[in-house]
């Protein structure tokens, strides 16, 4: 797993009860200064591939939450 991942994964693994979107994963990336939306939205897809993450909605308003979450 990448670092960028690990940072994703963990913050999810924090606050398992939260609401994950793109906008939020690109928020804790940029923190970190990974600058690109779209990598926060493609690494989302591969923690859900991985049964990290749940995802919920359509394509316009797609959001995650942690697999196994209340």
């Amino acid at each position: 797993m990448s670092a960028r991942l690990a940072i994703l994964r963990t913050a999810i693994a924090a606050r398992p009860g939260i609401t994950w979107t793109t906008g939020r994963a690109w928020r804790l990336y940029r923190a970190h200064g990974i600058p690109q939306r779209r990598t926060a939205r493609r690494d989302l897809h591969r923690l859900t591939a991985l049964g990290v993450l749940t995802e919920h909605g359509p394509a316009d308003a797609r959001h995650y939450t942690a697999r196994g979450a209340a």
